[in-house]
């Protein structure tokens, strides 16, 4: 019979494993992650939660959507001048832009976490994550389970 702490070891490994594939050119900086915290278990064991979490998560590519910048910038001067938007005021704004630029054409696109997150970034946060948990007070009443899954996370 299978234990539940080899399970849940053998589940940890193979979503790691799946990270590292899907990471293509990125695996280098991922597996940095993972040699740099061999020596210390609490980062190493963070590094395997974030890494094995990662796939399917995904951020803006922002530069896919800077068409839209001159809305927003537009936007937040309309605010800034007249205090608010009024009943018509998001329409004459946009109107306004419109006539001036044309309409944008906005195709977003997304990067993988796995392919784009560096080696210095994950190492810089967990490090940042574990000494914030290991100097709080309430580090006895939270568990490292709830520190990885609510703490740890590197975005909201």
């Amino acid at each position: 019979m299978i234990s539940l702490s080899c399970l849940i070891s053998c589940c940890t490994q193979n979503r790691i494993e799946l990270a590292l594939e899907l990471a293509e050119e990125n695996r280098p900086e991922l597996e940095r992650v993972l040699e740099h915290f061999s020596d210390d278990s609490a980062r190493l064991a963070a590094a395997k939660f974030l890494i094995g979490n990662m796939p399917g998560k995904i951020t803006l590519d922002t530069t896919s959507v800077s068409s839209s910048q001159p809305f927003f910038d537009a936007f937040s001067d309309y605010r800034m001048k007249h205090g608010g938007l009024g009943i018509t005021g998001l329409y004459d704004m946009l109107d306004s832009v419109k006539s001036s630029i044309g309409e944008p054409t906005i195709s977003p696109s997304y990067l993988l976490d796995v392919k784009t997150l560096s080696s210095e970034f994950l190492i810089d946060h967990i490090d940042e994550a574990v000494d914030e948990w290991s100097r709080t007070k309430s580090k006895n009443e939270v568990s490292f389970d709830e520190f990885c899954r609510f703490v740890l996370p590197y975005r909201v």
